[in-house]
């Protein structure tokens, strides 16, 4: 495999996974799609090539995916299955699906990524779809960058339920570093791999931990879903973020672990995680 094509590699996940392919000594072609490619332009090496590409234009994108010995596509599986047709019949694939899928299969996002997985695994048989937990590690993350934003705003970290469901969250590097082995190792079939951290903790536990990495006096605080269901829908409705979406409160009962016939799980800890994101994010503040 000499030509790899990263697609969505200016944000954090598909930037990881550039680097790590260089480091090994790859070409590398990375895209990205609108005008947020400043980290990726950072990148010197002579085998990196870097280009403007919109998967909704047809002809560019099926030329360029049709060069690639190997592509990992970082955007949702969703948006990328008609680009499968593209691939050659010898080259790698990789896409992102969620393990939500197995977890909350009839909500509507999670219907139309079992499709979508049908679809290219019918398109690509080549192909590996990755499923991973709750990604987090990086500042805009929408799940735990959320939460610790909130905690450090408000002192306090709110626990929807009762708190006991399994929690298992994926440091974006370890996914990274999963993408990276499943496209070099992987097996020359249509596969389904779940993707977890190694760590499972309760819900509340998960806020502790939460809690204890921002660094400031907080307190983590019980709420029945009763009460915050209908306060969440009336924040969201005013345009303010809450610390979760109405989506993930209907799922804060259900264990969210890895679940499949094949399960990989990363090595960065939870709590060397959590500690990485928060000086990603004081980082952020500063402007640094």
């Amino acid at each position: 495999m000499k030509n790899i094509l990263v697609v969505g590699a200016a944000k954090p996940l598909g930037l990881e996974i550039v680097k790590r392919l260089l480091a090994k000594g790859f070409s590398v072609v990375a895209t990205y799609r609108h005008s947020d490619s400043a980290r990726l332009l950072e990148l010197t090496d002579d085998n990196l090539k870097i280009e403007q590409l919109d998967l909704n234009d047809g002809t560019a994108a099926e030329a360029m995916i049709a060069r690639a010995d190997g592509v990992i596509f970082t955007p949702i599986l969703t948006v990328c299955e008609k680009s499968a047709k593209s691939l050659r019949k010898d080259a790698r694939a990789i896409f992102f699906s969620s393990n939500n899928v197995t977890i909350d299969p009839e909500a509507p996002v999670y219907a139309a990524l079992l499709q979508a997985e049908r679809g290219i695994s019918q398109i690509a048989p080549q192909a590996t779809i990755l499923r991973p937990t709750m990604i987090y590690g990086y500042p805009g993350d929408g799940n735990l960058s959320r939460l610790m934003t909130f905690v450090k705003r408000f002192r306090f970290s709110p626990i929807f339920g009762s708190g006991e469901a399994l929690q298992q969250p994926v440091f974006y590097r370890d996914l990274a570093g999963v993408a990276v082995d499943a496209l070099l190792n992987g097996h020359r079939k249509s596969e389904l791999v779940a993707v977890g951290g190694p760590d499972a903790v309760s819900l509340k536990q998960l806020h502790l931990e939460v809690v204890k990495a921002t660094c400031v006096r907080a307190i983590a605080i019980g709420a029945p879903l009763s009460l915050v269901r209908p306060a969440v829908r009336a924040i969201e409705k005013i345009g303010v973020n809450a610390p979760l979406s109405t989506a993930q409160i209907a799922r804060a009962e259900t264990d969210k672990i890895p679940i499949g016939a094949v399960v990989q799980l990363g090595s960065t800890t939870l709590e060397n995680g959590l500690k990485s994101l928060a000086a990603s994010l004081d980082a952020t503040e500063r402007g640094a």
